[in-house]
């Protein structure tokens, strides 16, 4: 102060503080009154001033992959002078951008180097467990046993690009793996830190497509005969094809002479079944046979062996016994005969044997009986 008379007294407001001078003030408006010796008075405002709060913030964090130390953090600085000094704890630097870090907490002290004022901030730096492998998509074969299917893989979660790997093969760009066959796979994903993380996957495939036709028929010539088949299995629906013919499930086949018919199925997915079914022309009508009562297996060439002869007759079944009952012969085939021999190649006796037979035609036509008859040498 100055003028008037001295001693001066001095009282500033807010605060009620005394003296000439003050320090350790906040900002803001400050009233000072002066009294001299005289009591008189005088006045003054004084306004002081600081500079904008330090703002830290976060301006980008990168976890760390699978326990390595790829970390980084940057921050930004606003407010105070602008100049600024960096304190990090866990000391990893000292600007406003730190990288190599380890997953954990981080904390800054940014310092206002024209005031000292501070401000603080943490930081958590994730821990990342490497790359996720999302569901896959599964493609299955298209036909029983057939290597067509395939795996569509995508990962994330992590540091990319990715590398895709199958069973352990070569690592590709691709997720896609085609030309699988049905079964257990397992799908590897490996991020760009060298983390990785695997997924087991099964690749179905449809049921093998069967194709089962009528079993075998026996006709007369000239007759007919409905055939039919029935597919399982694949993918429906199905198409069927008979003779090479596309038609339904039936087929009817009057061939002149025996054949085999061929069938095939299609299912959705152009996969191909077939199967054979054989028509045999049969004589028709009732079963006639002729039963010698003699034979004479010298090996002249002449009535040298036994059996019956028929006409129309499908199977037949026939026995040779001795006068002991022992079987000399079982003649289960059509047109089959007896040489006159026993079992281990001797040559049967002379006299009398017995012979029981059975033979069966188309419907309920059948023949059975037996006979006596006489080898002669």
């Amino acid at each position: 102060a100055s003028g008037g008379t001295a001693p001066y007294t001095y009282q500033w407001m807010p605060g009620n503080l005394s003296g000439a001078s003050q320090t350790g003030l906040a900002a803001g408006t400050y009233t000072v009154t002066v009294t001299d010796a005289n009591l008189c008075t005088g006045d003054t405002t004084l306004v002081i001033s600081s500079p904008p709060q330090i703002q830290v913030n976060t301006l980008n964090v990168t976890g760390t992959d699978c326990g390595s130390s790829t970390g980084a953090i940057e921050i930004s600085v606003s407010g105070g002078s602008g100049n600024y000094s960096y304190a990090w704890n866990p000391n990893a630097g000292s600007s406003a951008s730190i990288q190599n870090l380890a997953g954990g907490n981080y904390t800054v002290v940014v310092t206002d180097l024209a005031n000292g004022c501070t401000s603080t901030l943490q930081i958590n730096v994730p821990t990342l467990g490497g790359p996720v492998l999302n569901n896959p998509v599964l493609t299955p074969p298209l036909c029983f046993g057939a290597s067509n299917g395939s795996i569509q893989a995508s990962a994330g979660g992590s540091t990319p690009p990715y590398q895709y790997s199958l069973n352990n093969g070569p690592s590709q760009a691709s997720g896609l793996f085609s030309g699988l066959a049905a079964g257990q796979y397992t799908v590897t994903a490996t991020d760009a830190n060298g983390c990785q993380n695997s997924l087991n996957v099964t690749v179905t495939e449809p049921p093998s497509l069967t194709l089962n036709s009528i079993a075998d028929v026996q006709i007369c010539s000239g007759d007919s005969v409905q055939l039919t088949a029935s597919a399982s299995g694949g993918t429906a629906p199905y198409t069927y094809a008979w003779m090479g013919s596309t038609g339904t499930s039936s087929y009817w086949a009057a061939p002149m002479v025996s054949s085999t018919v061929d069938n095939t199925v299609t299912d959705a997915n152009g996969c191909i079944a077939s199967d054979l079914v054989t028509v045999t022309i049969v004589p028709c009508g009732n079963i006639e046979i002729f039963i010698p009562n003699v034979f004479t297996p010298n090996g002249d060439g002449q009535n040298d062996t036994y059996g019956i002869q028929s006409i129309n007759a499908l199977t037949q079944e026939a026995v040779i016994v001795n006068r002991w009952g022992e079987v000399m012969a079982v003649l289960n085939q059509l047109n089959q005969s007896w040489d006159g021999t026993t079992a281990n190649g001797n040559e049967a006796l002379e006299g009398v044997y017995f012979m029981k037979y059975r033979l069966t035609g188309l419907g309920n036509d059948e023949q059975q009986g037996h006979v006596f008859f006489h080898l002669v040498r």
